[in-house]
């Protein structure tokens, strides 16, 4: 779909679909409360596995401790379950790639595989290495992929909101100079509550990126950054019935 976004209606029209089709929530339309609540149940369980390598070979030091990011750019973001496996895997091919690769095995819960950072999962994009939760989702029949993304977090006390604040500007600044870069125009979602939602189409797949302030009563609280890619999702239908 190459004039994804032109229109904000066509842009909540495909969401809609989408998530009515799959009959269940995408994280695209997952509220803020929704969204907090999922990244505050999974880590809790995903701290278990052996230390993490970096994907490019970089050996780490026998004397280290500290599990090395992986590092990526934003097209290996977009393209490869977190950030180095092919999204053309199936369920179990996706968990024994990353016990290979980065050298974790990904929590299961009800067919959602999530790395986390408290179980060693670090991206590093552009030195840039906030805490970060990596989910890819498989379709109950086939195990086929269905969508993949990350969750990144930016906390702060409610006297640094300004740390918190110029950490998730720089990444997300980044990321969507990069996209740009790449060819891939994002269009604002001006309907939604969150602090921004930008979405585009890349290749054929839909790319959702939001960023919401899950703040709490103190004053403290955090950014959540949220990059989901559903792979795949446009054809030549969606087109027609978007118009």
């Amino acid at each position: 779909m190459k004039h994804l976004g032109r229109y904000i209606l066509t842009i909540a029209i495909l969401l809609a679909a989408l998530a009515t089709a799959r009959g269940d929530n995408t994280f695209s339309t997952m509220t803020a409360a929704e969204i907090s609540a999922l990244l505050d149940r999974i880590p809790a369980a995903a701290d278990a596995g052996p230390q993490a390598v970096p994907a490019k070979g970089t050996v780490m030091p026998a004397d280290s401790m500290t599990p090395l990011p992986v590092d990526v750019t934003a097209l290996e973001m977009l393209t490869k379950v977190y950030g180095c496996i092919s999204p053309r895997v199936s369920k179990h091919e996706c968990v024994d790639s990353s016990r290979r690769i980065i050298r974790l095995t990904p929590l299961d819960d009800n067919g959602t595989l999530w790395l986390d950072t408290d179980g060693g999962y670090r991206l590093n994009y552009y030195g840039l290495v906030p805490d970060v939760s990596a989910m890819a989702r498989f379709d109950g029949d086939n195990e086929s992929l269905s969508d993949f993304g990350y969750f990144f977090l930016f906390p702060y006390a409610g006297s640094s909101r300004r740390d918190g604040m110029k950490k998730q500007t720089d990444f997300c600044g980044t990321l969507l100079q990069e996209m740009a870069d790449m060819g891939l125009p994002m269009d604002l979602n001006t309907a939604t509550d969150d602090l921004f939602e930008a979405v585009g189409d890349y290749q054929g797949s839909l790319v959702d990126v939001r960023l919401l302030d899950d703040r709490n009563s103190d004053g403290s609280g955090r950014y959540i950054l949220i990059l989901s890619v559903e792979p795949n999702a446009f054809t030549a239908a969606d087109d027609v019935a978007a118009l």
